[in-house]
């Protein structure tokens, strides 16, 4: 006789389903994946975004050697993005220390502007990676990395023009504007592979 009463063997069956498919969910790092509003799940790792079916697809897919190597290399490619952010910011750090209490006053305007110039080189340079890598997949994507781009400069000039200290805004509000960034062209590519829209060989969208 079942558990809940009777003989309802279904309900039994599927509570152990879920129960099942739960400790398989606790198992996997919540960051690597999405639950989609049809029940399935898509892989945030993976380049094309796949989408699967269950939890248990979804485990043995996090355990295979192609989402093994795809999770390495976006680690050293963000630790070389944190790495290379870092590095511009110790230059321009440097390059804005005044060499003697006296001359700040008179060196401020233009240690301004040679900082607003290289952060926005930074964030061109960084930027521009980003574009050139996702350009060939999908030309909205670039839309989302100029916007971002602007929303960058338009802050920098804003603070620049209003604050003595410029470096702030460079340590402070880039990293977190890419990371932003990063996350709504994420959010993006799920809302298509969501909708049933795949990618070929050539990275394009076509629907399934």
């Amino acid at each position: 006789m079942s558990v809940f009463g009777g003989d309802s063997w279904a309900r039994e069956a599927q509570y152990r389903k879920r129960r099942v498919d739960d400790l398989v969910i606790d198992g996997l790092d919540g960051s690597s994946y999405r639950k989609l509003s049809s029940g399935k799940y898509a892989c945030l790792v993976c380049p094309h975004y796949p989408v699967l079916e269950s939890p248990l697809v979804l485990s043995m897919h996090c355990k295979g050697s192609k989402h093994i190597a795809a999770e390495s290399k976006l680690k050293e490619n963000e630790l070389m993005r944190q790495s290379e952010i870092n590095k511009r910011l110790a230059i321009s750090e440097s390059d804005v220390r005044p060499a003697n209490p006296s001359a700040s006053n008179k060196n401020t305007k233009l240690t301004s502007k040679a900082l607003i110039e290289q952060t926005k080189k930074a964030a061109t340079e960084i930027l521009g990676k980003g574009t050139a890598q996702l350009s060939s997949r999908n030309q909205n994507c670039d839309l989302k990395l100029s916007v971002g781009y602007a929303n960058i400069m338009d802050v920098v000039t804003k603070f620049s023009e209003n604050s003595s200290c410029p470096e702030v805004i460079a340590s402070d509000k880039m990293p977190v504007q890419q990371h932003l960034d990063f996350r709504e062209r994420r959010e993006r590519e799920l809302k298509f592979t969501e909708a049933g829209w795949k990618r070929d060989c050539h990275g394009r969208w076509f629907q399934r």
